[in-house]
């Protein structure tokens, strides 16, 4: 499944950028989303996996959800500038014939943060655009280990830097449909006497959706110099 998404995804673009860049040389134009505009955006991220080892004695199950809000300005032509808020489940359970060796952990996190977004839209209606957020961390998670009742609560804060490509489609002038597909990501956080450093590049087979309202005049297009 993770191939199939992975080649679907490509073939999508590589046609898109064909047809759209032809059109462009054409026409000798270029769209934009002019200064001055402003954006709202909102995402939603869901993701799991479920692996059994040992004729199914034993399983990993986890779970990843996300939601984002994103306000900002456009500063420049296809430049945009704003604030986001955003928050994540995380969960993971190690379930084991030996009760005792058995684990179970859920995170809560909220994330405020800003964000930089630059659009190329290669026709009024398709594009792209890449999206950095820098993000403050601040929640807490709860664990529960083997068989006993009790659950260790425990709070965390830190910091994070993700660098994200998306593909964008105006479904009117003024709502747009986000794809995002994969992050180059640095997070540190601290959790009591623990610290946590992750980073590296991630293609997420699950394709992270949103919609966005632009209030202004939506895609324009203008003569090349």
């Amino acid at each position: 499944m993770k191939k199939i998404s992975t080649v679907c995804m490509g073939l999508v673009l590589m046609f898109a950028l064909f047809n759209s860049s032809s059109a462009q040389d054409s026409t000798k134009t270029r769209y934009v989303l002019a200064k001055g505009t402003k954006l709202i955006s909102g995402s939603v991220y869901f993701n799991g996996n479920r692996n059994s080892f040992g004729a199914e004695s034993s399983q990993y199950i986890t779970m990843n959800f996300a939601v984002r809000e994103n306000s900002g300005y456009f500063v420049a032509n296809n430049l945009v500038i704003g604030t986001s808020l955003g928050y994540n489940f995380d969960y993971s359970k190690n379930k084991q014939p030996d009760a005792i060796n058995s684990f179970s952990i859920n995170r809560h996190s909220f994330t405020p943060g800003i964000f930089l977004r630059y659009y190329k839209m290669f026709t009024p209606k398709f594009g792209f655009f890449g999206q950095f957020n820098g993000s403050y961390l601040i929640g807490f998670s709860r664990e529960q280990t083997g068989n006993l009742p009790a659950i260790t609560e425990r709070k965390f804060w830190g910091v994070n830097f993700n660098l994200a490509p998306n593909l964008v489609y105006f479904l009117s002038k003024k709502i747009t449909l986000d794809a995002g597909f994969g992050n180059m990501s640095f997070s540190y956080s601290k959790m009591e006497d623990a610290v946590e450093i992750r980073g590296g590049f991630n293609f997420n087979p699950s394709i992270n959706l949103g919609l966005s309202v632009v209030l202004g005049k939506g895609v324009e297009t203008r003569r090349k110099n």
